[in-house]
């Protein structure tokens, strides 16, 4: 069976979380949102939204913390 994670960004400039999420490989996906390389054009969309906060976190030369809030299987 595939262990999934349920995890949370954290934003670090204020210490409240901006985005719950779920991986197989959670190291793996907090690398790709730091990394940032998603293409969302549109900022009213989630993930325009959560692409411009990690560029203003990364700005402020930090990077979101992300907490595991669930393992399923």
């Amino acid at each position: 069976m595939r262990k999934i994670y349920i995890y949370v960004l954290i934003n670090p400039l204020n210490n409240k979380p901006f985005y719950v999420g779920a991986s197989e490989r959670p190291e793996t996906r907090l690398s790709q949102h730091i990394s940032n390389k998603i293409f969302a054009p549109n900022p009213e969309t989630v993930a325009g939204m959560r692409k411009a906060l990690i560029d203003k976190i990364k700005k402020k030369g930090k990077v979101p913390r992300m907490k595991i809030l669930k393992q399923t299987t």
